[in-house]
């Protein structure tokens, strides 16, 4: 996560988009619902920075919706809403 920041930082958006998304495949695999959230909110970040809106609002709306039912299920996670 952190080397997709520097990535598109650097200006290499497309990089950083791939290791984003490959953060978001393992926490998926692992069902690690509160990580994949944070991971998807950082490839919305990534895919805006590169022009890549709808993709962003996609990944956001993923996000949102996880820490929603996160929220209902873990209410330790309220905060992070």
């Amino acid at each position: 996560m952190v080397l997709g920041s520097f990535l598109t930082n650097a200006g290499k958006h497309d990089e950083a988009i791939g290791v984003t998304k490959e953060a978001v495949d393992h926490f998926r695999a692992l069902g690690q619902k509160a990580d994949l959230a944070w991971a998807l909110n950082n490839l919305a970040y990534r895919n805006s920075a590169a022009g890549k809106a709808m993709d962003a609002v996609l990944a956001q709306r993923e996000s949102r919706d996880l820490y929603q039912e996160i929220a209902t299920t873990d209410p330790t996670h309220k905060p992070t809403l």
